[in-house]
C-alpha cells in the first residue's frame, strides 16, 4: 500500500521543522498544539465519578441530563431548543452523515460552501449523494455568492449548509447575510444545516449570530460539539439541535 499523499502546506511545515525552524502552525485546527488545554482537574473529577459508580442508562437521543445541559447553553445565548429536539452524536462528522442520509436519496445533492472542510466530500460519498459547492466571495470578506448559490440549486437539492465561523476562512455570517440565506432557503423549502463548531471562537461585538436565534428557518439543524468548544480534540461528543 502506498503512503498517503501529504498536502503541500503540511509537507513544507515538516521540512522546515526537520531543519530546526521555530514555526507557528497557523493552519492547525488542534488547540492543544497552540498550548491551549482544558483544566485536567475538572476532567479527573468527572472521570472518577464514573469509576465510582458505573451506571449505564442509554437513550437513543443521548442522556437527558446532557441534552438538558445543551439546551441550557443555548438558552443562555437567547436561542431556544427543546432537549427532546437534541440528538447526541460521536463527533460532528457523524452528525453530517446522519443528516446527509436523512434528508436525501441516492443522487440528490446538498449545497455547501467553497472553500470548506474537505471531509464533507468524503461523508457525502459514504451517503451516496452529490455536494454542490457554491462560491464564497473572497473580495467581499468571504461572504456568500447568492447568484452562484441559486445557480447550483436544482430539483434534486435537499439542503443548504452554512459554516459560520467558516473553516478555513474564519468568516462569520452577519444578520443581513443570515436573513437573506434563510429567506432563500425557506422560499425553496430547503432545510438549513448550520455548522457552528467554532462559535466559541467568535470575538466580534455582541453575541454570536446564530440563525436559529435570529431568524425563522422552516427547518434548521444546528451542529456543535465539545471538541472545539472546550479545546478537547479527543472528546468526540457532539450534537444536532433541531428547530423550526
Amino acid at each position: 500500500m502506498s503512503a498517503p499523499e501529504i498536502n503541500p502546506i503540511e509537507a513544507t511545515y515538516r521540512r522546515l521543522k526537520a531543519a530546526g525552524k521555530d514555526l507557528l502552525k497557523l493552519y492547525s485546527g488542534n488547540p492543544n498544539e497552540q498550548g491551549i488545554h482544558f483544566p485536567g482537574e475538572i476532567l479527573q473529577a468527572s472521570y472518577s465519578r464514573y469509576f465510582e459508580k458505573q451506571d449505564y442508562f442509554p437513550h437513543p437521543k443521548g442522556l437527558k441530563v446532557a441534552r438538558q445541559a445543551i439546551s441550557d447553553y443555548y438558552a443562555g445565548q437567547k436561542a431556544e431548543v427543546d432537549p427532546e429536539n437534541i440528538l447526541l452524536t460521536s463527533g460532528t462528522s457523524e452528525s453530517f452523515f446522519y443528516l446527509f442520509s436523512l434528508l436525501t436519496q441516492a443522487g440528490d445533492n446538498v449545497l455547501v460552501p467553497k472553500p470548506a472542510y474537505p471531509l464533507f466530500d468524503s461523508i457525502a460519498e459514504l451517503a451516496k449523494i452529490e455536494l454542490r459547492h457554491y462560491a464564497l466571495r473572497e473580495d467581499l470578506a468571504w461572504s456568500i455568492d447568492f447568484a452562484d448559490l441559486e445557480a447550483k440549486r436544482d430539483s434534486r437539492s435537499r439542503a443548504v449548509l452554512l459554516v459560520s465561523p467558516n473553516n478555513p476562512t474564519g468568516a462569520v455570517s452577519d444578520l443581513e447575510e443570515i436573513s437573506t440565506l434563510v429567506d432563500w432557503a425557506n422560499s425553496h423549502d430547503l432545510p438549513l444545516i448550520c455548522d457552528e463548531v467554532f462559535s466559541e471562537f467568535f470575538f466580534g461585538e455582541g453575541a454570536f449570530p446564530r440563525p436559529m436565534a435570529l431568524t425563522k428557518p422552516k427547518l434548521c439543524f444546528t451542529l456543535n460539539g465539545l471538541s472545539k468548544m472546550l479545546a478537547l480534540p479527543g472528546l468526540k461528543l457532539s450534537w444536532i439541535a433541531v428547530t423550526g
